[in-house]
């Protein structure tokens, strides 16, 4: 849990309109935030 929100945050913060961009990351987001 704490190791996906800490991965989740520094992506989120480094790539912020990538991520929006890539299906693949904002999909694991959802992932990681329902499973917490």
């Amino acid at each position: 849990q704490m190791i996906t929100i800490t991965h989740l945050t520094k992506d989120d913060s480094m790539e912020g309109v990538d991520s929006e961009r890539r299906p693949h990351f904002p999909q694991f987001s959802y992932s990681a935030s329902a499973t917490a």
